[in-house]
C-alpha cells in the first residue's frame, strides 16, 4: 500500500498492542481515511478447512465488506461469509469506512498450513490490497 503511496497507520505492529480504545484513538489521531483490519479466526472443526470472511456493522460499510470478501475468495478458500451488524470495536466507528477481514481459521489444521507460509501470507496482502484499490475505484466512479 505504501508503494501505491497510501499512508499505513498501524495500530499492532506485534503480538503485544494498545486496548480497543486505545487502538481507535490511534485511528482518530491519525486522521485516517478508512480501516481494514486483518485478523484470523478460531473455531469449527482442526480437520475440515473454514476459510475466510470479512465483516461489517454498519450497512454502509457492506461495499467495503464485499469488495475485500470477493477478492480473498479468489485464493480459492471456503466462503465463511460476509456478516453484517458485527458487534467489534473497531467496527463501530462512522468517522471513516471500516471492515474487518478474518483471513483464515488458525484453529483448522489445512488453514494454519496455508498461514505458516510466508508466500501465501503475501497473497493474502496482495488480495486485501487489491479490495481495497477496487473499493477506492467504486467510491471515486460514485463521486462523478
Amino acid at each position: 500500500l505504501e508503494e501505491k503511496g497510501a499512508i499505513v497507520t498501524l495500530t499492532r505492529p506485534d503480538d503485544s498492542g494498545p486496548s480497543m480504545t486505545e487502538r481507535k484513538k490511534i485511528l482518530l489521531d491519525a486522521d485516517v481515511d478508512i480501516l481494514i483490519s486483518i485478523h484470523n479466526n478460531a473455531g469449527g472443526s482442526p480437520n475440515v478447512p473454514m476459510g475466510t470472511s470479512t465483516y461489517y456493522k454498519h450497512i454502509v460499510n457492506r461495499d467495503l465488506a464485499k469488495i475485500l470478501l470477493d477478492h480473498m475468495l479468489e485464493l480459492e478458500v471456503r466462503n465463511y461469509g460476509l456478516t453484517g451488524n458485527f458487534n467489534f470495536s473497531l467496527n463501530a466507528p462512522t468517522e471513516y469506512p471500516n471492515a474487518l477481514v478474518e483471513c483464515l481459521f488458525m484453529s483448522s489444521l489445512p488453514d494454519e498450513e496455508k498461514l505458516a507460509d510466508p508466500a501465501y501470507l503475501n497473497k493474502i496482502a496482495q488480495k486485501v490490497a487489491d479490495g481495497l484499490e477496487d473499493y477506492l475505484k467504486t467510491v471515486r466512479k460514485s463521486l462523478k
